[in-house]
């Protein structure tokens, strides 16, 4: 199991790879680059486990794990931003920031962790379940972590959730099914992860891995890439006059540049 383990982790990294030459090669949009903010910050930590996987000692699984905390933190930072952008819902530059240096806090705090012990409380490393690796106990931060984390993909149901409703589209309606999909997945490889279901291996590194793929199929499928979409963004995003677009419930849906800028 080890083994066959490893080896999705490879082709992981190398469909990955050819994925991310596609998507750079295609027109610049908004969502292009969240895309590929998510595709890099998913290679690096696929890397990371990767080698934390092939670890024969608690340094080496040490050293790997701060590996994948370069890439971990952004990876649902920048689905959250790619999913409302997705759906219409524009987010302010202010709050981009915010959670921009969530993420970076929270590589940072790994990787001084030992001087605090406020992420991980402790770190070992044994040879029990599916393949030697570590067991971490988290700290306080760590949990707080968590709550970001659920509040990236509460955010993301409930704005997908409201899309659905919005329209009676079949097509429209499908694409959300599809993204509603991939984010229950992703939640329950955390659970999985975080009740130690899996043995060890950390099920998120695969299911970010396959949403990556799904979104950039969506993509493609839909037409996201194409010239008369991209042409749409850039004129409403540059219009001189602010841009509230508001649903029937007095939401905010989206809102252009000029506004939130």
């Amino acid at each position: 199991m080890y083994y066959a383990l490893l080896m999705l982790q490879y082709i992981g990294i190398i469909a990955l790879f050819f994925e991310v030459i596609y998507v750079t090669r295609q027109r610049s949009s908004r969502m292009q680059t969240l895309l590929l903010i998510v595709m890099y910050s998913t290679m690096i930590n696929l890397v990371g486990y990767t080698l934390e996987m092939e670890a024969t000692t608690k340094l080496l699984a040490t050293q790997s794990l701060k590996v994948t905390y370069i890439g971990k933190p952004f990876i649902i930072f920048s689905l959250y931003l790619f999913v409302m952008e997705y759906c219409g819902v524009s987010i302010s530059k202010r709050y981009r920031n915010i959670f921009f240096c969530i993420g970076l806090t929270i590589t940072m705090l790994v990787y001084t962790n030992k001087y605090h012990h406020l992420f991980y409380s402790s770190i070992d490393f044994v040879n029990s379940g599916m393949f030697p690796h570590m067991v971490l106990h988290h700290g306080i931060l760590y949990n707080l972590y968590t709550m970001f984390l659920c509040y990236y993909f509460l955010g993301m149901i409930i704005v997908c959730i409201r899309k659905y409703r919005r329209h009676e589209s079949p097509i429209i309606q499908k694409q959300i099914l599809i993204l509603l999909s991939i984010i229950v997945f992703s939640i329950l490889s955390l659970v999985a992860y975080l009740l130690n279901i899996t043995g060890g291996y950390d099920a998120t590194t695969m299911a970010y891995l396959i949403a990556v793929f799904f979104f950039e199929r969506l993509m493609r499928k839909y037409g996201l890439f194409d010239t008369l979409t991209l042409a749409k963004d850039e004129a409403v995003d540059n219009m001189k006059n602010g841009l509230i677009v508001i649903d029937i419930y007095g939401n905010t849906v989206y809102i252009n540049a000029e506004v939130s800028n």
